[in-house]
């Protein structure tokens, strides 16, 4: 019982210190979603690379800036990232064919 309680409290631990690490239930598609999600928050929250996006994506700094942000708010639609194509289990467990 010690080792299982001893499991979770480093899985809990994993949990908080690192992004990406989710639990069984997570999927693919809510995964990619807290990468985005977090990789917006990354760089509207550095001056210099809402700099750089601005000069790649051909905007000033303040719409880079509005851009990166609305990436937070909904990342699949803003960066047209697909959901991620069902596995065939996926597909036959929502009676896909």
């Amino acid at each position: 019982m010690a080792d299982k309680l001893r499991v979770a409290q480093e899985l809990a631990t994993t949990h908080a210190r690192h992004l990406g690490t989710l639990d069984g239930d997570s999927t693919r598609e809510g995964w990619l979603k807290g990468v985005v999600r977090d990789g917006c928050g990354v760089q509207a929250g550095m001056a210099g690379m809402v700099v750089y996006n601005s000069i790649a994506w051909g905007e000033t700094a303040e719409e880079a800036h509005v851009r990166l942000i609305d990436g937070m708010v909904d990342p699949l639609k803003q960066h047209r990232v697909p959901p991620p194509p069902l596995t065939q289990q996926e597909a036959q467990a929502n009676g896909h064919h």
